[in-house]
């Protein structure tokens, strides 16, 4: 059953707070992001699945009908509508960390080359945006980006390609979530998200994001879900105050996230299973309608919210699956 929960706690040092003796944050002498599992050797995905590299990260950009696969070393743009033929090929300069559409464009983080990356999906015309700290995450509102870093550790606040400020404390910045007028900073090491004012960088409120917070989005309503891969959960905050509304149980070390706002479905990759659950959120708590035996190491999701098909991305060399649920 989904957990209600009404109290924010003040920013700062939330691992402090949990006194269970089992908490790998509390006995741990380093502190350490919470990784998918290690697939199960045997795969049985249903649907069509596509050939592909490992894949580092999979998006799909709805208003230009492209499907955008990223693997170590190039991007792959395909038109939806035949993702088997006619894929564009763009040279990455190194693993993406994120990628994500933003207005006209794909944004992918490049830890490796300090680089954010501004592709043009029909084109596949980038344009580097060179940002130091090893980037992680990226998101935009109002004319401005909101960078992840893993280096020192922190956000940066920019406008075109001039940082603004820099946010520290942040030592595990992971994804930044735009939302309600605030910014949401996922932290995977300190495993919290915190409020932070996205003009001026002062932060707000903070809380504890499961056992081991890893990826997460933004819902048509303004709720943040949160993958607790650590954890085996599937959390829910709302913004401006911000509340933890749900937790939801999820077995099966949970990794990658996707959201279809047309069917206000959720799907969640299962690494340690080798499946992918559909959630349906319109309701009071997460209600499963799905659940789709996958590729091998599914660690990354994408959903094309026109038809309902379902992206699912090996990160290992066994494809990209293809699902109309």
């Amino acid at each position: 059953m989904a957990l209600l929960v009404g109290v924010a706690v003040a920013g700062g040092l939330i691992t402090g707070c949990e006194s269970k003796s089992s908490d790998p944050l509390q006995v741990a002498a380093k502190l350490e992001a919470a990784l998918p599992a290690k697939a199960p050797e045997a795969a049985t995905p249903v649907g069509e699945v596509l050939p592909s590299p490992a894949a580092t990260a999979i998006a799909v950009d709805q208003k230009h009908q492209i499907l955008a696969v990223a693997s170590a070393t190039s991007l792959a743009l395909s038109p939806l509508a035949d993702p088997v033929s006619g894929a564009r090929q763009v040279p990455l300069p190194g693993p993406v960390g994120e990628l994500t559409v933003i207005g006209d464009e794909l944004l992918a983080t490049v830890p490796s080359a300090n680089a954010v990356l501004h592709i043009d999906p029909v084109s596949g015309t980038v344009r580097t945006e060179q940002v130091s700290g090893e980037p992680t995450g990226v998101s935009s509102r109002d004319g401005r980006e909101f960078v992840a870093l893993a280096k020192p550790g922190g956000v940066t606040i920019r406008r075109g390609d001039q940082q603004e400020r820099l946010v520290a404390d942040f030592p595990g910045a992971a994804r930044t979530f735009p939302v309600n007028g605030r910014l949401l900073v996922l932290d995977r090491l300190y495993t919290t998200v915190t409020e932070m004012d996205p003009g001026d960088g002062g932060k707000g409120a903070a809380l504890r994001a499961g056992e081991g917070a890893s990826n997460g989005l933004v819902d048509r309503y303004g709720r943040v879900w949160v993958v607790d891969t650590r954890g085996n959960e599937l959390i829910a905050f709302s913004v401006n105050p911000l509340i933890m509304r749900q937790r939801f149980p999820v077995a099966g070390t949970p990794y990658g996230i996707a959201y279809d706002a047309q069917r206000d479905l959720v799907w969640v990759t299962l690494t340690g299973r080798n499946e992918v659950v559909g959630f349906d959120i319109a309701g009071g708590e997460p209600v499963e309608r799905h659940r789709i035996s996958s590729v091998r190491q599914p660690d990354s999701v994408a959903v094309d919210s026109g038809t309902g098909r379902v992206f699912v991305a090996s990160a290992l060399d066994q494809g990209v699956q293809v699902v109309r649920p």
